[in-house]
């Protein structure tokens, strides 16, 4: 899961869903609203790959 530190969805609205997925990485963007992907390209590519390597 991620989210913006700035995002209209803050960690009490996203918790609930991240605790009860199993397995889940839940990433805070600290530079980021509502688009990680469009704010912090890079880091959320690396991200997402490490994600896909299976790194913890």
């Amino acid at each position: 899961m991620i989210s913006g530190a700035y995002d209209e969805a803050q960690p009490v609205a996203v918790s609930p869903y991240a605790d009860r997925i199993p397995g889940a990485r839940w990433e805070i963007f600290p530079e980021s609203s509502h688009l990680p992907n469009v704010e912090e390209p890079a880091r959320y590519i690396a991200v997402v790959e490490s994600f896909l390597r299976g790194e913890v």
